[in-house]
């Protein structure tokens, strides 16, 4: 995880998100979301997201749109991650 005060709470993820590593993952995010405005997780270079991870990443999003701050997801177009983001319709922002 990265904190980056002037940018809100960023947290990158890398390679297989494997499920057994959700509930750190969930801790991570409440984390950011209870500590920044505006949270973005990284998903650049993950190479396999399964929909458990997925649903932790919608339920952090919602739970941030409730509380009127800042949520995005971002993949590089053509990923693993933006094609499994792009069948279950969830937004996300290419890097830059």
């Amino acid at each position: 995880m990265t904190d980056q005060p002037d940018d809100g709470g960023v947290l990158t993820l890398t390679g297989d998100v494997e499920e057994s590593a959700l509930p750190e993952l969930r801790e991570q995010v409440a984390e950011l979301l209870d500590s920044y405005q505006v949270v973005r997780v990284e998903l650049v270079e993950v190479t396999f997201l399964p929909s458990a991870a997925l649903g932790v990443l919608v339920q952090a999003a919602g739970r941030a749109q409730r509380r009127g701050q800042g949520f995005a997801i971002v993949a590089e177009p053509g990923s693993h991650a933006a094609r499994v983001l792009d069948v279950t319709g969830v937004p996300y922002v290419g890097p830059g």
